[in-house]
Formats: structure tokens, sequence, C-alpha cells
């Protein structure tokens, strides 16, 4: 399947114009919302949050560069701060990623976030994050399950055999996402001379988020080369 049969035609084109930084915040203030199990997130609350935490930014809303307005003029639209949070909101709604419903019993209306629009907020999550993250356990928990499994078989066998399959993909994902960042960082090192600039880039890029998140725990207990064998038998 097509991307774009999916996704809206203008799904990025919020990030992509002028304005990017207040929609992006806009899309983690969602993301936020779904964290704290809000099935059903109040438009009206929603645009308090972006009216109350993000004033300096919304007040810096560039209308008139807004790309895919059809037939808006600046006339209709106040300038006033709440005014600018229902546009963003709106916006999110023209291009797709959030639609609105309504309550039919008490007339609120509420954001509804389709399966795609989750994704991509994680992903923005994930990558605007400063907590390197915590480390999961693939290979251990691969070999300790089915060594379980093994000892004492049962109607749960199938099941664990495809959590071990996966866990194993993912495990390929993450060495290879590893093998990645290792390349990226010594290519960078070979363009940089300040030492100032490649100890800040070692301690505050490369040892939180690639040797302590994923390449440490994969030579010490979630070794790959210790368990390997076992899980293959």
């Amino acid at each position: 399947m097509r991307l774009f049969t999916i996704l809206p035609d203008n799904f990025f084109s919020i990030l992509a114009s002028k304005n990017k930084d207040i929609y992006a915040e806009a899309l983690l203030v969602l993301y936020h919302s779904l964290q704290t199990d809000e099935l059903s997130i109040k438009k009206s609350d929603f645009i308090r949050t972006l009216r109350d935490k993000y004033r300096d930014i919304l007040l810096n809303l560039d209308l008139k560069e807004e790309q895919d307005l059809e037939d808006e003029s600046d006339d209709f639209i106040s300038d006033d701060l709440p005014s600018k949070a229902a546009f963003v909101v709106r916006r999110l709604e023209e291009c797709g990623w959030i639609d609105i419903e309504m309550d039919t019993g008490t007339f609120d209306e509420h954001l509804a976030l389709p399966s795609y629009t989750i994704s991509f907020l994680t992903l923005l999550d994930e990558l605007t994050s400063d907590d390197s993250g915590e480390y999961v356990s693939l290979v251990h928990a691969t070999y300790t399950e089915l060594k379980g499994e093994d000892e004492e078989r049962d109607e749960f066998l199938y099941a664990t055999l495809i959590r071990a399959y996966e866990s194993t993909r993912k495990l390929k994902t993450e060495l290879i996402t590893l093998g990645h960042s290792i390349r990226i960082f010594q290519n960078r090192l070979g363009r940089v001379f300040s030492t100032n600039s490649i100890l800040a880039d070692y301690f505050d890029q490369y040892k939180a988020r690639v040797s302590d998140r994923y390449y440490h725990p994969l030579k010490t207990f979630d070794s790959v080369a210790k368990f390997k064998r076992p899980i293959i038998t």
C-alpha cells in the first residue's frame, strides 16, 4: 500500500511551514494528552492548554505564511491568543492529523486521532525527548522465555515463539541502528577540529544516546554473543 493512500496529501505541510515549531509543540501536547489516558480529549481543553502553556510562541504565529489556506482573509482571523490557538487546531484538522467529533448529548467537541497520527506522535516524542530511555532487554528476555517454554511446554508455546521472533526482528533493527549511529558519529568527528566540540559531542550525544543505551548493554548483561547459541538451540 502506498503511503499517501493512508495519509492525507497535505499531512506534512504544517511541519514544512514557517510556523512548524508551533505545530510541533501542539502535536507534542496531543501526545502527552494520550499518555495521561485521555481517551476523549475535549477541543476546548486542548485549545486552553495551547493558550496557557505556549502563549509566547502562539503570539508569533504568522498567518500570512500559511500555504494551504483556501480563500482565507486576515480579516476573518483575529490576532488575539484564543483565536490563534483555535486556528492551530483547525489546521491540524484540515491536514488530517485530527478529526473533530461532537457529543450529541452535551454538544461538546472532542478530538479523535487516526492510528497513523498516534504513530507519528510517538516518533516525534522519541526524537525530541531528552531522556536517553531505559534499555529494553531483548536477548535475555527471549532466551528466558524460550528456556521456560522448552522445560514446561503448554498451549502458549506458539505464542512464545511468535514473541521470540518479533523480539529478534526488533533486535536486528536495534543493531542496525547502533551500527549506523556509530558511523554517523565517527563521520562527524572527522569534520570537527575543536577539542571542546569533540568532548561535548561524545559526552552529550554519543555516550548517552548510543553507547549507554545500546552498545554497553549488548556487550554486558544482554550479550548477543552469550545468548545466541542457547536461543538457536
